[in-house]
């Protein structure tokens, strides 16, 4: 669970800086390929300890597509790529992390029943 909350906080803060800051996206690589990595790996971490498995693979997928976006050099040829990019994986990760903190599996039933 803390895993995936510190995944939606980072993804939250992504979607407001590609939203609201173009520029600091546009000038901030470094800090692109530091949120990347850490999505990965907590999407990873994610992964290994909820009931659901997907949504941490999802989210892992979401931090690896940022980080090829700027491993390729396409974050500094084209800004709209850059964009568009972010904003689509930190939204899906985000959605999903949040999804996989708050859904806690299936509840057994008791085998105490009413006689």
């Amino acid at each position: 669970m803390i895993p995936d909350l510190i995944s939606a906080l980072i993804a939250i803060v992504l979607v407001c800086v590609t939203v609201l800051d173009q520029p600091l996206l546009d000038s901030q690589h470094g800090l692109l390929l530091v949120a990347g990595i850490a999505l990965a790996v907590l999407g990873v971490l994610a992964n290994r300890a909820d009931y659901l498995k997907w949504p941490g693979i999802a989210v892992a997928a979401a931090g690896v597509a940022i980080l090829m976006l700027i491993v390729s050099g396409l974050s500094s040829a084209s800004s709209e790529t850059t964009f568009w990019v972010v904003f689509w994986s930190a939204n899906i990760a985000g959605l999903m992390a949040l999804w996989s903190a708050l859904y806690r599996g299936p509840r057994t039933s008791s085998d105490t029943g009413e006689s």
